[in-house]
């Protein structure tokens, strides 16, 4: 049954995507074709895995203004679980690998979004640069911090990269950090199991210029704990959810 849900999902994306690609004609660059790829990704995927998701802190969100914008990051399935809360002016950071993934490459690059150079250390950082341009344009920018996917599910967070918090000591622009619980409890591939709560905590803005005159790894570290403590409690309460519908 798994295997069939992800092959629906994996149909239901690229349907979206599809339906997404002429509004680039409408919003050419502009964050709004990936805010409509999310939202009909969401609509349909979530209920496809029978997943449900619980928000909290979504007064925390910014929007119309610029600001950054941090997740944790699992697996794909992030573009669900996050894309219904991600504001319309946010485009993403993502590696530039993405870009051969039919349809939903061209929708990344067609939304403004950043395509970042992993391999080539000087090339990214040029890259991040431009993303201060994004950021005068009055966008938010989404990044996953930890730079790659988890491989092992029973880890809480990745190192983080540094990037991010260049851009925000930069521009002094504002980290706001949505946080998913696991996926464990409602992916297992191993024992072919799908469906479940996730829970999702919007964490308050954070600002960066008081920690200018501090080294950036406090700045980071500081975020960094933020995150894992709120990770662990919602992956605490999804789990004793997940549990009570099951039983």
């Amino acid at each position: 049954m798994i295997f069939i849900k992800i092959f629906l999902i994996s149909l239901w994306i690229l349907i979206s995507g599809i339906i997404a690609l002429p509004v680039c004609l409408i919003y050419w660059k502009k964050p709004k074709v990936l805010w409509v790829f999310r939202k009909i990704s969401s609509f349909g995927g979530l209920p496809i895995l029978g997943i449900r998701t619980h928000y909290e802190g979504l007064e925390n969100i910014i929007h119309d203004k610029p600001f950054i914008l941090l997740g944790n990051h699992q697996s794909a399935l992030d573009i669900l679980t996050f894309g219904k809360v991600t504001p319309k002016h946010a485009v993403v950071i993502g590696k530039k690998e993405l870009k051969w993934i039919p349809v939903f490459g061209q929708i990344f690059y067609l939304s403004g979004s950043v395509l970042i150079d992993r391999v080539n250390k000087n090339r990214a950082i040029q890259q991040l640069n431009s993303c201060l341009d994004v950021l005068k344009k009055n966008f938010a920018i989404g990044m996953f911090p930890e730079g790659t996917r988890k491989k092992n599910p029973d880890l809480d967070l990745l190192p983080f990269k540094k990037g991010a918090f260049h851009l925000a000591l930069q521009s002094g622009t504002p980290v706001v950090s949505i946080v998913g619980s696991s996926l464990k409890n409602v992916i297992d591939m191993k024992h072919g199991k799908c469906g479940g709560i996730v829970f999702l905590k919007v964490l308050p803005p954070v600002d960066p210029i008081p920690w200018r005159k501090k080294p950036i790894e406090e700045f980071m570290n500081f975020i960094r704990e933020q995150m894992l403590i709120a990770y662990r409690d919602v992956t605490a309460r999804a789990a004793v959810q997940t549990g009570k519908n099951n039983t």
